[in-house]
């Protein structure tokens, strides 16, 4: 996993910023953006971890993202929910985001099988 390469367990971590996790990481920028993902996808069963980690993950730069409105609102939603774990923080965050643009109808506000709380 990332965050492993960031010199970081998968412990929660409640107490401390994503900078002071990070602090002594060869890539801190990457590192805190991973973290950021873990902690809203922590609770979340291996299966289905990888989904939700790209989906709540920041990227370090929203310049060259195909929806760069989206990053940059993702990017504040983790910002705004910090000190929330798992469920929770996806709800929060959720709640931040501007609806998806998709091209399939209606139904496609979440991905399948990202589950709000297990």
């Amino acid at each position: 996993m990332a965050l492993l390469l960031c010199g970081l367990s998968m412990l929660p971590f409640e107490s401390r910023g994503a900078a002071e996790d990070c602090a002594e990481a060869l890539a801190p920028q990457r590192c805190q953006a991973n973290l950021l993902g873990w902690r809203s996808c922590q609770d979340v069963a291996d299966g289905k971890r990888r989904d939700c980690l790209s989906r709540y993950t920041p990227p370090l730069s929203c310049q060259r993202q195909r929806d760069a409105k989206r990053c940059e609102a993702l990017v504040a939603a983790q910002a705004s929910c910090e000190g929330m774990l798992g469920a929770q923080r996806r709800v929060c965050i959720d709640e931040r985001l501007p609806a998806e643009a998709c091209g399939r109808g209606a139904g496609c506000e979440r991905p399948p099988g990202l589950p709000l709380a297990e």
